[in-house]
């Protein structure tokens, strides 16, 4: 090999390097990007998301508190996160953590008590929960279905950067 050839092959290592370098960095600066949004709780997609997929499974729907809990036939694995179709109880509830309000969701596998049970900090700001069942004036007095309402909102009020609330409402069947 020449003295030319070697420089050749050294450039092109070089390009190379570079190359897979800036790729690493862009992948590693949108995930700081993806942490830095769930720090700051903007992540109301994925909150939708995981709601609307608790609510297909579900069976009843309860009042508590500061938040509601579900029975469902359907839950998240622990590890994978993937859908396991397995009896579970699904708790959303907001608690403050640091001097900030976190919604956090409580799963817990009912057809395996040794399991423990999963939480995890779904969104931050979250100021309130409001059910709303539509058309049926005495079911929305209630705080524990025995099955789910045919036609409800839930309401997820958030308190953005200046303080203005923000709602994300999810429609049940028929709405």
């Amino acid at each position: 090999m020449t003295l030319i050839e070697l420089m050749v092959a050294l450039a092109i290592v070089g390009l190379v390097t570079a190359g897979v370098l800036g790729v690493v960095s862009n992948l590693s600066h949108g995930q700081g990007d993806r942490r830095r949004e769930l720090l700051a709780g903007r992540a109301d997609a994925g909150l939708e998301t995981l709601v609307r997929m608790d609510f297909l499974h579900a069976a009843t729907l309860q009042r508590q508190g500061n938040g509601f809990s579900l029975t469902a036939d359907a839950g998240l694995a622990e590890n994978t996160r993937e859908l396991v179709h397995l009896p579970c109880e699904i708790r959303y509830e907001i608690k403050t953590i640091a001097g900030r309000n976190w919604l956090l969701r409580y799963q817990k596998h009912t057809a395996n008590p040794q399991e423990g049970e999963l939480v995890e900090a779904v969104c931050a700001d979250v100021k309130e929960i409001q059910i709303e069942v539509l058309d049926d004036a005495e079911a929305n007095q209630q705080t524990e279905w025995e099955s789910i309402p045919r036609s409800f909102v839930i309401y997820f009020v958030f308190m953005d950067t200046n303080r203005n609330p923000l709602s994300i409402a999810f429609h049940g069947p028929g709405v």
